[in-house]
C-alpha cells in the first residue's frame, strides 16, 4: 500500500515539473518589486529627517562593515554623520545592553 502511494506520487512528478515554469513566470514581477525596494525608498528625505534627529541627539551610530563595503560606503561617508563601522562584537554588546532595537 505504501509502495503504491509512493509510485503514484512519483508518476505525478513530471506534471508538477511542467507547472513550475508557469509559476515562476508569474513571480517575475514580485522579484522586480523586491529588488527595487532593496535600494531604499524613492523619497530619501524621510530617512534623512530621522538620521538628522539621531545625529542631533548625539546617539552613536554604527554601520555594518560588510554591508557598507558592499554598498560602496566609506569611512568618509560615515564621519559626515559621526557614525563608525561596527563589528559583530560591538553589535552583540549593543543588543545585550538595549531594551529596544531598531533595524533596517
Amino acid at each position: 500500500m505504501i509502495r503504491r502511494s509512493f509510485l503514484k506520487q512519483l508518476a505525478a512528478l513530471p506534471f508538477l515539473a511542467t507547472a513550475a515554469p508557469a509559476a515562476s513566470a508569474s513571480n517575475t514581477t514580485k522579484l522586480k518589486i523586491l529588488m527595487e525596494s532593496a535600494w531604499g525608498s524613492d523619497d530619501a528625505t524621510k530617512a534623512a529627517e530621522v538620521l538628522s534627529k539621531i545625529v542631533a541627539k548625539k546617539i552613536p551610530i554604527y554601520a555594518c562593515g560588510a554591508c557598507s563595503r558592499a554598498r560602496g560606503i566609506t569611512e568618509t561617508d560615515l564621519t559626515e554623520y559621526g557614525a563608525k563601522f561596527g563589528n559583530p562584537k560591538i553589535f552583540v554588546s549593543l543588543i545585550e545592553w538595549a531594551d529596544r532595537i531598531v533595524t533596517e
